[in-house]
């Protein structure tokens, strides 16, 4: 293998027995090798950041690192990933070239998608450490596509603030969200079965928060977008003195416009970043962005 892979050394075998960690170029360009489609994994991954990843080679990795950053500050990543704001820095300019773990770590931090990426490299089951987590990113995304109130259904779980029966916190849930309670029920019902909730203690707990993107399913993304943005609407009418609604209609150069769309999809990334490193959860929230062109061309 260590030969298949281009080395004169037997430095497959240092990996296998933890002496040495391959450093993530090195890791990549192994799996390319092995014929694993590193590029498609990534496009399917964050298509708007995929071509960065280029040759594989350690610049293409700080590059694409830095680009998952978006506004985020140093420190926040740093602590989140379990290294230092030195090492962190020196990773994302390209300075240190990070190794595998500290990939593992970063892409953690900075998306709480590891498990999803780690899938498209290799089969998720072979990764014990990650194949549960894998399994709950993908019962999530079911449940949020067959119950789309469900994602609100647990982040509300997640807050710990509800307990009691399932009826009770159904009732007091429904208060909330403006729901009927039997369509709560549906959904804790749901994510149940999903693994993603389970009764404890007089109430629900949730497991560790799962990540979910159907990006890559066009029809079903667009579904959840219209559901969304009707449950906001819906709230505009009734809003609350902690809701924050804005709007702007502007007239700009191509160039700005294109700006603009860069900078909605960065504050996109900066508030999943957010919210996947956020602890404790105490209250949860629907955040709705629109941009729309009217071209008169």
């Amino acid at each position: 293998m260590s030969r298949r892979l281009g080395y004169r050394s037997n430095v497959v075998a240092k990996w296998e027995a933890g002496r040495r960690m391959p450093t993530a170029s090195e890791a990549l360009l192994a799996c390319a090798r092995l014929g694993g489609d590193v590029p498609g994994a990534f496009r399917r991954f964050r298509p708007a950041t995929a071509a960065l990843i280029g040759d594989l080679g350690d610049d293409a990795v700080a590059a694409w690192l830095s680009a998952q950053r978006g506004g985020r500050r140093i420190g926040d990543i740093a602590a989140a990933a379990g290294c230092s704001r030195y090492q962190v820095s020196r990773m994302l300019s390209g300075a240190t070239r990070p190794r595998l773990p500290e990939l593992f770590a970063l892409v953690d931090a900075l998306t709480g998608r590891l498990p999803e990426l780690v899938a498209g490299l290799v089969d998720i089951e072979a990764v014990g450490g990650l194949a549960s987590a894998h399994a709950r990113v993908v019962a999530a995304r079911r449940a949020a596509l067959e119950e789309p109130w469900s994602a609100a259904v647990l982040a509300l779980v997640a807050t710990g603030g509800y307990r009691g029966s399932r009826t009770a916190v159904a009732n007091a849930m429904a208060t909330t969200l403006g729901l009927e309670p039997e369509a709560v029920e549906r959904c804790l019902a749901l994510l149940q079965r999903a693994g993603a909730v389970s009764r404890r203690r007089g109430g629900y707990a949730a497991a560790e928060t799962a990540v979910v993107d159907v990006r890559r399913r066009p029809g079903e993304a667009a579904a959840l977008r219209a559901h969304w943005a009707r449950a906001s609407l819906a709230r505009l009418e009734d809003a609350r003195s902690r809701d924050l609604f804005s709007y702007n209609v502007v007239s700009v150069s191509r160039e700005d416009y294109e700006r603009l769309r860069a900078l909605q999809l960065e504050h996109f990334q900066q508030v999943r970043a957010l919210a996947a490193a956020s602890e404790p959860s105490q209250v949860a929230g629907l955040f709705v962005t629109h941009l729309i062109q009217w071209d008169p061309s």
